[in-house]
């Protein structure tokens, strides 16, 4: 949306509309590091292994876009590495942002035994994905790793690891039975970004109606918590101070999954106050949608992937604030009994605690012209005024 101020001979644009865009980038550069055949490199095998132990050895997979590029000032809102599984594992496959760049010649040996944690990718992972399935499209969050790419770390690519025995093979190209290899998806708007980190979280325990558990390092919402339920409450510092007077674009509530749900997870808009000495019985039984909340949710996750980020739209909660609703936060409610973890802080294996990302449309200053013509004509009426008078 854009915003005009109409005034006699004069269109002055002060604010442009964010642009949603999403790019899709599958020219990859693959090499397999071989542990049993140290100094041979195999580059875009049609079939990659990710194994701690093949046939005796280790195998990692190296993978990098190499047509990797956004425009300047991209927001990237969400990212994701896709790959068709055509041999299951009962492992856990990380995915690790490089540090050390490669080609179609690197080996086992050229790396000095493999990739190494700490000095040739990031310790932590970018993004995991636990026993993924046989013939089937898995997907590697990777919305932070290309958000550090934007902000200046290297675009070396990412190395895969496995924790089991029990190898994970992936589509390398076009060939295999699902059609396509590696795909890294880019969601992005163009405008200026705002995000606050600094949440302070509730959850409210049916099992222990009169005691407050604010600020947990791990967040349960469940419908059936050992026989009980339990929801989530979130704010932000900061939400008093949103500029109202800014066209929003997209908001959205980011939380790291440390424990998945087969459930549905909703997001509601807050009509009642919280803080750190809220309780299930001060909400009157818990929260209440229609009473507490707004009656229906701003966005819904189904079964968000464990050790991955989940993203919520809040878009339509945000506006309601920036046009005179109370910022009171949002309130986190499931459909299952088996329930869905969150880290409420940086301290878990995510890096990041409940983080709102609000994107509002550029502010485009006025031209020089425009500025010297408001200027001529604010003196003419000026003088009109003062002859008007005489």
């Amino acid at each position: 949306m854009k915003k005009l101020v109409l005034c006699t001979g004069i269109c002055a644009v002060l604010g442009g509309a964010a642009q949603a865009a999403s790019i899709d980038f599958t020219n990859v550069l693959i090499n397999q590091l071989t542990e049993t055949q140290p100094g041979t490199a195999f580059p875009n095998p049609s079939d990659v292994t990710v194994d701690a132990n093949d046939g005796g050895g280790e195998t990692q997979a190296l993978v990098d876009f190499l047509d990797f590029d956004l425009p300047d000032g991209a927001i990237v809102t969400s990212a994701t590495m896709t790959f068709y599984t055509n041999s299951s594992t009962s492992g856990t496959v990380s995915a690790h942002q490089l540090l050390t760049p490669f080609d179609a010649t690197s080996t086992w040996n050229s790396f000095g035994g493999g990739v190494t944690l700490g000095t040739q990718a990031e310790t932590a992972p970018a993004s995991q994905l636990v026993s993924p399935g046989d013939e089937q499209f898995h997907t590697f969050d990777v919305t932070q790793l290309v958000r550090d790419w934007q902000a200046g770390d290297a675009v070396n690519g990412v190395a895969f690891f496995n924790d089991s025995s029990d190898g994970w093979d992936f589509d390398g190209d076009d060939t295999g039975s699902g059609g396509t290899g590696p795909i890294l998806s880019v969601d992005y708007v163009m405008g200026d970004l705002v995000s606050l980190t600094g949440a302070q979280t509730n959850q409210l325990d049916e099992a222990n109606p009169d005691t407050a558990f604010p600020n947990l390092p791990d967040v349960v919402v469940d419908l059936d918590n050992g026989g009980f339920e339990t929801q989530a409450l979130v704010t932000f510092d900061g939400l008093d101070n949103l500029p109202s007077d800014r066209a929003l674009e997209i908001a959205t509530l980011e939380f790291y999954t440390n424990s998945t749900t087969d459930g549905l997870v909703a997001v509601f808009q807050l009509l009642s106050e919280f803080d750190e000495n809220t309780t299930w019985n001060s909400f009157g039984n818990g929260v209440t949608p229609g009473a507490d909340t707004t009656l229906f949710p701003a966005d819904v996750l189904f079964a968000p992937e464990d050790e991955q980020r989940a993203i919520f739209d809040v878009t339509a909660i945000v506006q309601a604030w920036l046009d005179g609703d109370a910022p009171l936060g949002f309130a986190l409610l499931i459909d299952s009994i088996d329930g869905w973890d969150f880290d409420g802080d940086a301290s878990g294996a995510g890096g990041f605690g409940p983080t709102l990302n609000l994107v509002f449309a550029a502010e485009v200053p006025l031209p020089a012209s425009a500025l010297l013509l408001l200027g001529g004509m604010a003196g003419l009426v000026v003088c009109r005024r003062q002859k008007d008078r005489d």
